[in-house]
């Protein structure tokens, strides 16, 4: 297998990436897509960012071996 470690702040700014993509993702789903409000839009972004951080966290620690 290949050693695919990379240096923590590499792995946090990946991390960061997703969840600030997924929440852009769920807020314009959430506000143009369906057309909710904008507390509510930014309620499902906050959550959607968060799942998206601890996929990514999982994934990265279930590579790394730890």
């Amino acid at each position: 297998m290949a050693d695919n470690s990379q240096p923590p702040e590499k792995n946090f700014g990946l991390l960061a990436l997703h969840a600030a993509t997924a929440a852009a993702f769920f807020f314009a789903l959430q506000y143009w897509g369906f057309q909710t409000s904008l507390d509510l839009s930014i309620v499902w972004a906050i959550a959607g960012a968060l799942g998206a951080a601890y996929l990514s966290w999982s994934q990265q620690s279930r590579n790394s071996g730890n």
